[in-house]
């Protein structure tokens, strides 16, 4: 192995799989659910214009997205180990 290619495995991840995590209802009226465990994990929702609306940690799987108004929005979830970006609608 030469330094190149051991590098290259310190420094990768694995590839998660953006299909695999999903959130529900979509759309949603004040409460989405997340599919995986992901308690703790930091989370970002943002508008279509890239402007930060929501963020705050994970707690019980769930979002409170009560306070945002109708719409497109850009979820991001980040933990120690992934990123995930999803589109949700809130009705």
């Amino acid at each position: 192995m030469n330094a190149y290619n051991a590098l290259q495995r310190v420094l990768s991840v694995d590839n998660v799989s953006a299909e695999s995590y999903y959130f529900y209802p979509n759309p949603a009226t004040s409460i989405l659910y997340l599919s995986e465990k992901l308690n703790g994990a930091r989370y970002q929702i943002y508008n279509t214009l890239g402007q930060l609306l929501l963020s705050g940690n994970i707690i019980d799987n769930k979002l409170n997205i009560s306070s945002i108004g109708k719409g497109s929005y850009i979820l991001k979830v980040q933990d120690d180990f992934k990123v995930i970006t999803k589109k949700i609608i809130k009705n």
